[in-house]
């Protein structure tokens, strides 16, 4: 069995269990799978339909008429039956009249939105496919589009579906597996790297380093990852470089609005109207607040949630060394001298905090509120507050050679006694 194989059933045990069970019941079943683009969505798909049987169809066009002529292709090549689609209406009808199971699956579901689809889909669901046991399955990578089709009021399948899943990228715990030779502080540094995206890890080749990984899958000539993110972003939006001007900006360490308004020149408005787009749409950016103050107002912090978005936008896009000598294996120190510096000090903070979470949870101890805190010039790597005990975890994370001093602890005992929770008591 494949490593990729294995890292599915390793950590979709739930959507794996969930899924199974609907494609397998005797009742209709309408599902909604989403998350942003390499997550594992198609994979996990064609693994249940190996099993389960059915249909897939993908949507490769957001105009109607491209869309229908690509459709009839697929559909003709799936039924034998040579079919030639002038509506939506009419895909839908073949579907129903042409046997070609009652097992569904519509890819890509988001560029139809401008076709009408999904409001005949609401249609054909109340009339013929609720009452004929059809199972239909609609996967999609723009988060916000398939958010609204889902869970918003004004979308005419909202309250038909009787499962929405959200595919999540793979916690370090996960991840760490496709790094299976390697030692533990390289599993760490090729998480800085690599990040927690199925596609991505399923590429390394983990009988060699680390930094052999870094050369062939992101450095070469050809490199599949070495354009990656820039090819994600032209995909996904009409302005691929304003909005990778904006990441790049976020990336170096611009924060707040403003900071990434003086970095990209652009106005503080245009940078909010982007921000969302890469925050609920693509799922490259995400909002932190500090610890009891979300959703404050001018108490956010912007960073990028990718971390292979993160490393590329740092040590490769716009890196003149690396347009030089890419193909220099000496490049390669200055990249691992950077990595230390600057990207893995975080991504530990993230590793120390998931590990520090499950501990709890095997230990049946349930957070109200964690993350990090912040004020003034006081910070704080993680809080965790237990209501039920009445009790706040306060964590520091060093990534370092030295080992954690008295100082360290002194100082992180002092921070604590300025967190607002509790104070009176």
């Amino acid at each position: 069995m494949s490593l990729r194989l294995q890292s599915i059933l390793v950590d979709r045990e739930e959507e794996l269990k969930v899924l199974g069970s609907a494609l397998s019941s005797g009742r209709s079943e309408l599902i909604l799978v989403y998350g942003r683009r390499r997550i594992g969505k198609t994979y996990l798909m064609n693994y249940l339909l190996n099993k389960y049987g059915g249909v897939y169809f993908i949507i490769n066009y957001e105009d109607p008429t491209l869309m229908l002529r690509d459709l009839s292709k697929q559909f003709t090549n799936i039924s034998g039956v040579k079919t030639v689609f002038e509506t939506p209406r009419d895909f839908l009808d073949a579907i129903y009249r042409i046997d070609i199971g009652n097992i569904i699956v519509i890819d890509e579901f988001q560029r139809s939105v401008s076709s009408g689809l999904p409001a005949l889909l609401q249609e054909y669901w109340d009339r013929v496919f609720s009452k004929n046991n059809y199972k239909i399955v609609l996967l999609g990578s723009s988060i916000g589009i398939m958010v609204r089709i889902g869970l918003s009021y004004q979308s005419p399948l909202y309250g038909r579906f009787t499962h929405i899943l959200k595919l999540q990228p793979f916690s370090y715990r996960i991840a760490r597996v496709f790094f299976r030779d390697w030692s533990e502080d390289d599993r760490v540094r090729g998480y800085s790297v690599f990040g927690g995206t199925p596609a991505y890890l399923a590429m390394i080749d983990p009988n060699r380093d680390l930094w052999d990984n870094i050369y062939e899958l992101i450095l070469s000539p050809g490199a599949p990852l070495k354009e990656e993110p820039l090819y994600l972003l032209q995909m996904e939006t009409r302005e691929p470089w304003r909005y990778l001007g904006i990441l790049e900006a976020i990336a170096h360490g611009a924060r707040r609005i403003g900071e990434i308004s003086s970095r990209t020149g652009l106005g503080k408005e245009i940078i909010s109207k982007y921000l969302r787009v890469l925050e609920h749409h693509l799922g490259f950016v995400k909002r932190e607040y500090p610890v009891l103050m979300e959703g404050k107002p001018g108490k956010a912090y912007y960073r990028i949630s990718d971390l292979y978005m993160s490393f590329w936008l740092r040590n490769i896009w716009g890196n003149p060394l690396i347009t030089r000598y890419s193909t220099d294996h000496r490049i390669l120190k200055v990249i691992e001298k950077n990595l230390e510096q600057y990207t893995i000090p975080y991504v530990w903070e993230h590793v120390c905090r998931e590990t520090l979470e499950q501990m709890l949870i095997d230990k049946e101890i349930l957070l109200h509120w964690s993350g990090r805190w912040w004020y003034k010039d006081i910070e704080i790597d993680y809080v965790g507050i237990d209501e039920e005990n009445n009790t706040v975890y306060f964590m520091e994370c060093k990534w370092s050679k030295k080992p954690v001093n008295r100082k360290t602890l002194k100082n992180l005992i002092s921070k604590s006694k300025k967190f607002p929770w509790r104070r009176d008591r």
